[in-house]
């Protein structure tokens, strides 16, 4: 136990790259599925926090919307060293519809060529 906690949930390729040195370090370590904890997350941000989404017009440019948190189906697009597309159908059904090993630099470089932004 580690200042009150049992275990560490990782996800990721990290989880998978570096498990060997938090185990031996900790040892408490559980590799997770990444998929399901994104649609957790997601869950969380839009029950809990302010201005979680937006919407994005190349006229307008990013403006806050109440997000509708009982409306389905929503899209999660998880951008990092890969890109996830998700369809959430309700935050208990979900899968990965689309996505891509080209990575969120190449995609923001792209949309900055494209539309010219230089902000997710």
């Amino acid at each position: 136990m580690i200042n009150g906690l049992d275990v560490i949930h990782v996800t990721g390729g990290g989880a998978h790259k570096y498990s060997s040195i938090i185990e031996s370090e900790l040892g408490v370590l559980v590799k997770c599925d990444e998929i399901p904890y994104l649609v957790k997350g997601m869950a969380f941000i839009t029950n809990h926090c302010r201005d979680s989404s937006f919407s994005f017009s190349k006229e307008e440019g990013k403006h806050y919307i109440e997000e509708p948190l009982k409306e389905f189906p929503k899209l999660l697009i998880s951008i990092g060293s890969g890109v996830s597309i998700i369809k959430i159908n309700s935050y208990e059904n979900f899968e990965r519809i689309s996505g891509t090993m080209i990575g969120g630099g190449t995609l923001l470089g792209l949309a900055n060529i494209l539309i010219g932004t230089s902000d997710f």
